[in-house]
């Protein structure tokens, strides 16, 4: 049998490039191809199959043709079509037939490839590009005596059964059925340069593409009225959205009707009244959170309402990266990624805001990318503040809350959805906490869900907010589970009672568990799927030993998996929640167990059709696709059930994938970094990256953030065996982060018993520093090191925190440990640090009315500084 798909793509391409190879050459190969084409098609036996159709149309074209003579109007069209052409063949489709303006293509006729509506629509996201692109170099060359600007592009995508074979004595290849039908009558109604999407399209498609529902299509030949979504472009960061259930069994929520209710009402209360809400869906793992976000998306696409959706999701990897869940908010929305260079990226993010608010923002766009991690410290608004941290953390705070309000009043209604937000960092978490009780009278809808540790981390989250509502998820009760198991298991006839008690039981009311055993029966042989019918063996579900636990079920799942399989997803599960096939391709490589490429992907669609991961459709990374585990439990197990000889090689290896692929932007990921070289047993790197990811914590003003990887900074520089003396200036630096960010934290601290706590530990620090500063004897590491003794006593002193033990040889004197700081930094050549400690030495003599000696030492600043710059 012919390859036909090869075939046809192989006629597309050779048709696009006429002009280059010549007419001749390339129609004497066509002759060749189009009979094998036909050969292979013969092969295939009329069938009936759900496809893709895609039909595009020009229109103009008609009243431009009365004007132009014969050749130049066979020049344009085929111009055009070749180019339109090439963009169906480059994603798989297989053009059927031309008929004038008008062309006809199918996704899924003879291939059996994954996804073929979302082919369907990146083809015709491609056909729209090469269309403006053609048009813009019409225009520019003056090509033609017409104008290109009144030629439109209208495209109409269905996807449903057909009946597919050889009709007429050709033998062409058609598709008979009412999907096609629907198709050609959603280009006729679309507007200029529109896609219009069928909703058995949509329906696959919704979680990677921007959408936005239009009048619905009266089909009075189809007898009823359909749904119609206008395409508005693909979702940076969007995960697809899969059929809710089992084997592709798209099933109806259950158990959660209330707290749906609660989010519908709380988006009407937004967009009605123009108030804000927050919603908090709280709930253990596997009882339906994800589920419960999912309808309300569905639910909310199929609205007549313009709105801006923003998604972020932490993660137990980013919990550490200061900002990670804003930094992914604005990642999702401007389609920024990780691997972009500093300069893309501040366009992307200037540009995208612009466009949003439809005004000159200013110096917004950089202050809020440097709130987020991305450098943008030369950008002549942020150079005059970068000595101080705090003043460009308040600004950027103050911006990013404008943005998302003025976005909300001027633009649309604002949803932001954050999942797994028990897992945020401490930075975003405040954020949205600050946002959420700025929003009252804003159309903004922020929703998290997290589960109960979220208000172990932050007890006041919510609390005493007027705008505020928890919903709380617990198990199904035994009804509820009933009727999950019976839409699960929809295909069987009638539901055998013994294994309705088995799954109902085992599971305790959890619904991710229920689906997780249906999953483990079937691959066990005991419920036999078919396409329309399934069975069930009771004899097999008897003799069946059945996990008693989640996590054992999990282990269970993992353990049936193919060896390669399961090799990849223990790969997987080191890089964290979200991995990258590069990043696998990676440990495999290095560790001699070579994998090709198109090996492994055919590995990672096997594990997305078990439905144990999920592939994003953007990726941190520009050459590498990016998936995540379907469960954060499910990584976890998977993690646990590796070697720990193995995994630190793996660690170890992951650091040096990140560290290359992050380019610009590798201090973001600093904390990521240095937490698989310490997984990795590499004590040293894990060190310099802790403190690399301490200085940039500090530098978005992210104090705790800070203060936690500087001391992991020194706790793995202690664990070294034979700590080497090149790697004293990173302990260095190290201490004296851990020292400021302390300060900080005890300054901000709720009352006087967290901050004396903080202070001791603040102090400890110091002591230890100057202790090993002496041993050292070099004399740059004693004048840091007399610089933090000296900020803890005199921070001690004007807060009077009398339960610090301050001995008498270094705490007692907090001037005294200034001016044996500042004497030692005379003699070496480092006028700015010198400045720096004049600065605070200044700073805590006027805080104590000593004004004479405190404007003094500000003089002297000023000379220092005069004469540096």
């Amino acid at each position: 049998m012919k390859d036909v798909v090869s075939i046809a793509r192989t006629i597309a391409s050779l048709e696009a490039h006429r002009d280059i190879l010549g007419y001749s050459v390339v129609e004497k190969v066509l002759a060749v191809l189009r009979k094998e084409l036909t050969a292979g098609r013969a092969a295939w036996p009329v069938q009936q199959k759900e496809i893709t159709i895609l039909v595009a149309g020009i229109s103009g074209f008609d009243a431009l043709l009365e004007r132009l003579p014969p050749q130049e109007k066979y020049r344009i069209l085929n111009t055009l079509w070749v180019q339109l052409d090439a963009a169906i063949a480059e994603h798989g489709g297989h053009i059927e037939k031309h008929i004038g303006n008008t062309m006809i293509a199918f996704f899924g006729g003879y291939s059996n490839r994954e996804n073929e509506p979302e082919w369907a629509v990146r083809a015709a996201l491609a056909m729209q590009a090469a269309w403006r692109h053609t048009l813009a170099e019409w225009e520019e060359q003056k090509a033609g005596a017409f104008n290109a600007q009144s030629l439109h592009l209208r495209t109409g995508i269905n996807t449903g059964p057909v009946l597919l074979g050889q009709v007429g004595t050709t033998s062409d290849y058609t598709a008979l059925g009412q999907a096609v039908t629907i198709a050609w009558m959603l280009q006729t109604k679309a507007g200029a340069d529109t896609i219009l999407l069928a909703y058995q399209t949509y329906q696959y498609v919704k979680g990677v593409f921007y959408t936005q529902p239009v009048k619905p299509l009266s089909a009075p030949a189809i007898g009823r009225t359909l749904p119609v979504y206008a395409l508005q472009g693909a979702k940076p960061h969007a995960i697809r959205v899969i059929a809710r259930g089992v084997e592709g069994i798209e099933t109806r929520m259950v158990g959660r009707e209330s707290g749906f209710l609660t989010l519908k009402n709380a988006f009407f209360q937004v967009i009605g009244k123009m108030q804000g809400q927050v919603i908090t869906i709280v709930g253990e793992s596997g009882v339906g959170k994800s589920r419960l976000l999912y309808e309300f998306d569905k639910w909310l696409a199929q609205l007549p309402v313009k709105m801006s959706f923003f998604q972020g999701r932490a993660s137990l990897q980013t919990g550490q990266l200061p900002f990670w869940v804003i930094r992914d908010l604005f990642s999702f929305y401007f389609g920024i990624a990780a691997s972009d260079a500093i300069e893309t990226t501040r366009q992307k993010l200037s540009d995208g805001i612009n466009d949003v608010l439809d005004f000159d923002a200013g110096d917004m766009p950089v202050y809020i990318g440097q709130l987020v991690g991305f450098d943008f410290s030369d950008d002549p608004a942020l150079k005059p503040f970068l000595h101080a941290p705090q003043q460009i953390y308040e600004r950027a705070v103050a911006c990013t809350v404008q943005f998302f309000t003025d976005m909300a009043v001027q633009k649309s209604p604002v949803v932001i959805i954050l999942e797994d937000f028990h897992w945020a960092d401490s930075a975003s978490a405040q954020f949205m906490a600050h946002l959420a009780q700025t929003i009252a009278d804003t159309p903004l809808l922020i929703i998290c869900s997290a589960q109960p540790s979220l208000f172990e981390k932050m007890p006041d989250w919510g609390r005493a907010w007027p705008n505020h509502t928890l919903v709380e998820l617990s198990v199904l009760s035994d009804d509820d589970s009933e009727k999950l198991v019976k839409e699960l298991l929809q295909k069987i006839s009638e539901v055998p009672a013994q294994l309705q008690t088995v799954l109902i039981t085992a599971s305790q009311g959890n619904p991710f568990f229920i689906e997780e055993l249906v999953k483990y029966l079937i691959e066990q042989w005991v419920i036999l799927t078919g396409p329309t019918q399934w069975e069930v063996n009771l004899e097999r579900l008897a003799a069946l030993d059945l996990p008693q636990t989640l996590p054992d079920l999990l282990r269970a799942r993992l353990k049936q998996l193919p060896l390669l399989e399961r090799e990849v997803l223990q790969q997987a599960s080191v890089i964290g929640r979200a991995f990258w096939p590069q990043a696998i391709l990676q440990i495999r490589n290095q560790g001699g167990a070579g994998l090709d490429a198109s090996v492994l992907e055919v590995v990672l669609n096997g594990l997305q059709k078990k439905e144990l991961i999920l592939k994003r459709e953007a990726s941190a990374f520009s050459d590498t696709s990016e998936y995540v585990f379907k469960h954060a439990l499910l990584q976890r197990i998977t993690y646990r059930s590796i070697p720990k000889v193995i995994r630190a090689e793996n660690h170890a290896r992951i650091a040096a994938w990140l560290i290359e692929q992050n380019g610009e932007q590798v201090d973001v990921y600093a904390a990521l970094i240095a937490a698989h070289f310490a997984e990795a047993g590499s004590h040293l790197e894990a060190a310099v990256w802790y403190t690399r990811a301490g200085r940039q914590a500090q530098g978005v003003y992210a104090p705790q953030i800070a203060f936690a990887h500087y001391r992991q900074a020194l706790a793995n520089r202690q664990a070294l065996k034979n700590p080497l003396p090149d790697d004293v200036d990173m302990q260095t630096e190290a201490y004296c982060g851990a020292v400021a960010a302390g300060l900080q934290l005890a300054q901000q601290a709720a009352g006087p018993q967290p901050a004396a706590a903080l202070l001791d530990s603040v102090a400890d620090m110091a002591r230890t520093f100057l202790t090993q500063a002496r041993q050292t004897a070099r004399p740059a590491r004693l004048a840091f090191a007399w610089q933090a003794v000296a900020q803890v006593a005199a921070f001690a002193q004007l807060q009077q925190q009398t339960d610090v033990p301050r001995p008498a040889d270094i705490f007692a004197d907090p001037a005294d440990s200034f001016r044996r700081s500042a004497a030692l930094f005379e003699d070496l050549p480092d006028a700015a640090h010198l400045a720096t400690v004049l600065q605070h030495w200044a700073e805590f003599e006027l805080a104590q009315n000593h004004q004479q000696q405190g404007q003094a030492l500000l003089n002297r600043v000023q000379e220092i500084r005069a004469a540096g710059s």
